[in-house]
């Protein structure tokens, strides 16, 4: 993932307006910790003590907000807290404060569990640190210096994501979760798992799917012109241009038919492929929280060979961390069925459109026809006609690569189950 900010700055480089630096956090530990609903701290691991630098005893019971960095802007906490507040799980870059004022940057992915929420943090490592620590700061700078509200804050956030091509908040945590994961696994020599290498390939094609939907859409909206340019092109033409009006009518009542058909492959009633991008988003983001969890638990399972926590309360937490990555397991399945169902729906879809991409050429060629047996010509005329002809060889090149696309998705929703 690529973010756009004003400045970049290497994660390595990143200060901290706290003093004595960065706190050690190793690339292979997982902090996790489980809070109640109001973010009180109920349990932690090893590692989240001695990364923060707290005592167990300083952290139980206390609110997680202890944690909290001055570096950290309150529109991505409101985002945070909103999106749990709704149930739903939510991932971020988070810069965190340690007992004696060292910064550490953690990976959080938190998720609404029984009693409260639990969250799995790692080390980030890729550029996109950088990247969004430059934009925290703007977002920091406005908070302060024009008093922007934390949920204004938070519409900033998204609205700067949107502008860098992530129109969604679960898109972005998807990506940057899959991003990190993905480094982390080649910076510690760990091998990618099929399931999580088969959901990767599906968004990659589901996007590069999106991509010609929207070059589609942008090519009916600017063909719109066409039709209207004949009917005036008709209306001088000696000899009588009435037929070719006629035909202009024609062609644009089904060209804007097709587009709206189209439209609605992507949004509305029908929404195949709306419903492909998003299952293929939470999916993704189920497989990546779930080997996540699995993690934790192994390292947990360490703590409690240790003996560093209590046995029992070790064990409770094991078992609720294993529940929650077998829940994840079920989710990303179901999305995967899900996909894998559009997809057979889309390459039918794609079909039917290239067959009414046939009408419109019929229709064409009826102009052409027409023109031809005008007894004054105009060679803007037969320039409209040309942009059509060209206007429907890419839709139809563009609607048989989005099958292929289709097929391949379906393929591998099916290895993937």
């Amino acid at each position: 993932m690529n973010i756009k900010a004003s400045v970049t700055t290497p994660a390595t480089q990143v200060q901290s307006s706290a003093s004595g630096g960065e706190a050690p956090f190793r690339l292979n530990e997982i902090i996790y910790s489980r809070s109640d609903p109001r973010g009180v701290v109920l349990f932690g691991n090893p590692t989240f003590t001695r990364i923060s630098e707290y005592e167990w005893s300083e952290l139980d019971g206390a609110p997680h907000r202890v944690l909290r960095n001055p570096d950290m802007p309150k529109g991505v906490f409101w985002l945070f807290w909103n999106r749990l507040k709704q149930g739903l799980p939510v991932g971020a870059y988070v810069k965190n404060k340690t007992k004696t004022g060292r910064f550490y940057w953690v990976f959080a992915l938190v998720h609404p569990c029984d009693g409260g929420f639990m969250s799995v943090r790692f080390k980030p490592t890729t550029e996109t640190l950088g990247q969004v620590q430059q934009l925290y700061a703007q977002l920091l700078q406005h908070e302060g210096k024009d008093a922007r509200s934390p949920e204004d804050s938070a519409q900033a956030l998204l609205e700067a994501l949107a502008d860098m091509g992530l129109p969604s908040y679960d898109r972005f945590m998807a990506r940057a979760l899959s991003d990190e994961m993905q480094t982390r696994d080649a910076q510690l020599g760990r091998i990618s798992t099929a399931r999580r290498d088969e959901i990767a390939q599906i968004v990659t094609l589901a996007n590069e799917a999106e991509s010609l939907l929207g070059k589609m859409s942008t090519g009916f909206q600017n063909i719109r012109a066409e039709p209207v340019n004949m009917r005036i092109l008709s209306n001088r033409l000696e000899g009588g241009g009435g037929p070719i009006s006629s035909i202009a009518q024609n062609y644009e009542a089904m060209a804007k038919e097709m587009g709206d058909d189209l439209a609605q492959l992507d949004h509305g009633e029908i929404g195949v492929f709306d419903a492909i991008r998003s299952a293929s988003v939470t999916g993704h983001f189920a497989v990546l929280a779930a080997d996540l969890a699995e993690e934790a638990v192994r390292e947990l399972s360490q703590a409690l060979n240790s003996g560093d926590r209590d046995r029992k309360q070790c064990d409770t937490e094991i078992r609720a961390l294993t529940t929650h990555a077998e829940s994840l397991r079920e989710l990303a399945d179901a999305e995967i069925r899900i996909i894998s169902d559009r997809s057979g729906k889309l390459i039918d879809s794609c079909r039917s459109l290239r067959r009414r991409v046939n009408g419109l050429d019929v229709v064409k060629l009826m102009c052409r026809v027409e023109s031809g047996r005008l007894e004054s010509f105009d060679a803007s005329l037969l320039g409209i006609i040309d942009r059509l002809d060209r206007f429907h060889g890419d839709i139809d090149a563009c609607l048989a690569e989005v099958a292929r696309l289709a097929q391949r998705i379906h393929r591998n929703a099916r290895n993937f189950l």
